[in-house]
């Protein structure tokens, strides 16, 4: 895998914004104690009636931030396993869960903080009928012997199924990924299909240990190829901490090819050259991104945006309307950010980070 600067623009910094918007001082210096905040009250959101009587399962992955008094704020859904009533129920709540703040030298303040939720209807998740497990090895030998007619088929007739449960769905989105990869389908979509048989619990898979780690490899490629390299990283990251993926027979040689790429990334990240992404809100009405630079734009929008907040570990810095003329400058004491956009369904822009010597 190599990392290509398709995606690296070397363009004049004034012609993508006239206005500078620099984020506040830190409250904080890195080298201060902080004590991460944690759960009060933490209750489980009731399973849905409806979808209970469907005997689906499912899941939801969602970010929020915890206050300086402990409460939920600005919850959102990141991805989910699209049953809409758990996605409602999840967020609800969680909106009701209550923490002792996270503390800097006995000071509140504000964290980010994200969790998954898993809606199960008992049983052993890993033990599908002999019914359900012939379905998924008819599909994978129609893939294999390039039957697309009969793949497309059985993956109509997987998705129509109501009750599928959580191990199911990860290998249905695993399957549909390999088939769009075959059938040279939509990259971005590829990477929403492989992100969601990975799952977002980064304790937890339901993919067998090789099936996960070339999961991994392929998304770290597909990131790579979208030009999102904070993504990228993110997945090598989850490769090397998992336990599981590890005692993979490819784990050794696909851990050393995708790090030669990461020796290649923070090359990229460090030059001089102006990175460019492309971001389109989904259903859920936000778009997240890593940042893997401190000073970034928004620019050529088209939709609807409604506002940015750029969350930090302990920090939150929120911005409304956007007009495309700003530029963020994130001190480097904030940690790891990430930007959400939210905005209308469809909407779409461009991101540019800058780079270090531009701040």
């Amino acid at each position: 895998m190599t990392v290509t600067s398709s995606r690296v623009l070397l363009v004049p910094l004034l012609t993508l914004c006239q206005t500078i918007v620099v984020a506040q001082e830190p409250l904080v210096s890195r080298t201060e104690e902080v004590v991460e905040a944690e759960p009060v009250k933490r209750i489980a959101p009731p399973y849905p009636e409806d979808e209970l009587r469907r005997g689906g399962e499912g899941w939801v992955a969602i970010s929020f931030m915890v206050s300086e008094t402990g409460e939920v704020t600005d919850a959102m859904i990141e991805n989910s396993s699209g049953r809409h009533g758990l996605d409602r129920a999840a967020l609800e709540a969680v909106r009701k869960w209550r923490y002792k703040p996270a503390m800097i030298y006995g000071r509140p303040v504000e964290s980010s903080l994200d969790t998954v939720i898993y809606f199960t209807t008992g049983g052993d998740p890993l033990r599908p009928s002999h019914k359900v497990v012939q379905s998924y090895r008819d599909l994978q030998a129609a893939i294999a012997a390039n039957d697309l007619a009969k793949a497309d088929a059985l993956l109509t007739k997987l998705r129509a199924r109501q009750d599928r449960k959580i191990y199911e769905d990860a290998w249905l989105n695993w399957f549909e990924s390999v088939y769009l990869a075959v059938t040279k389908g939509d990259a971005e979509e590829q990477r929403e299909k492989l992100r969601a048989a990975i799952g977002f619990d980064k304790k937890r898979t339901y993919l067998d240990p090789e099936t996960f780690v070339i999961g991994l490899a392929r998304l770290f490629d597909l990131d790579i190829q979208a030009g999102d390299l904070g993504d990228a990283l993110d997945a090598y990251e989850r490769l090397t901490s998992d336990e599981a993926a590890q005692r993979a027979d490819r784990y050794a040689a696909i851990q050393s090819n995708l790090e030669a790429s990461v020796r290649e990334i923070e090359q990229v990240v460090a030059g001089e050259g102006i990175l460019s992404f492309r971001g389109r809100i989904g259903e859920h009405d936000f778009w997240v991104h890593r940042l893997v630079r401190r000073s970034f734009s928004i620019a050529n929008i088209e939709g609807s945006l409604e506002d940015l907040s750029i969350r930090c570990p302990h920090r939150r810095v929120s911005f409304t309307p956007l007009t495309g003329e700003q530029t963020w400058t994130v001190p480097a004491s904030y940690g790891t950010c990430h930007v959400f956009v939210k905005g209308g369904q469809g909407a779409t822009f461009e991101l540019y980070e800058f780079p270090d010597s531009s701040a």
